[in-house]
């Protein structure tokens, strides 16, 4: 369990936490978002969260009435047809990871 506090300005999580690093690196083509790195995390069991650029996006509908939208840096399908109809690349790997993280809080 760790509780994040300090100074900065930027959004915090707070209450139970439980987080890993996350690198573009280490997935590959299954990268979902348009940043390269950040920070996966379940805070208080349930709500999983994606940390980046100073930012929390939500990852599930428990996060979501606390944080912004992951759909500001979730990536598009590179597929054209795909692209054209909005899709975009699959979260599944980063909320897999993230169920274990909440059975782990």
């Amino acid at each position: 369990m760790l509780l994040i506090t300090g100074c900065s300005n930027g959004p915090k999580l707070e209450g139970r936490v439980n987080k890993v690093s996350a690198l573009k690196a280490d997935f590959g083509a299954a990268w979902p978002f348009t940043v390269a790195k950040g920070e996966l995390a379940c805070v208080n069991g349930s709500q999983l969260v994606f940390v980046a650029d100073g930012r929390i996006y939500a990852l599930n509908e428990a996060a979501a009435r606390r944080y912004e939208p992951i759909d500001a840096i979730q990536a598009a399908d590179p597929d054209p047809q795909k692209q054209q109809q909005g899709i975009k690349l699959s979260l599944a790997p980063f909320l897999e990871k993230g169920r274990q993280l909440c059975v782990e809080n």
